[in-house]
């Protein structure tokens, strides 16, 4: 996806890896977005696309295609 002026793709925001759970193919994190709310986001370990392993604290990207987000809320 195209960045738009800050640098993140139209559908994505940026944050901070606050907690990460490993559980076998899957891994679980949460993300802290600067405005304060947390995702948690799930990756695959066998198809992870970050060029090098991500950690708590660590300053992240994330960006999905408009018609593959689902969204909670509660």
């Amino acid at each position: 996806m195209p960045p738009n002026a800050g640098g993140i793709a139209e559908n994505g925001v940026a944050g901070i890896v606050t907690d990460i759970g490993y559980l076998g193919t899957v891994s679980i994190y949460k993300v802290r977005l600067n405005d304060g709310l947390v995702l948690k986001v799930a990756a695959m370990n066998e198809s992870r696309q970050a060029a090098r392993a991500i950690h708590a604290n660590d300053r992240v990207s994330l960006s999905w295609a408009p018609e593959a987000g689902v969204l909670l809320t509660e």
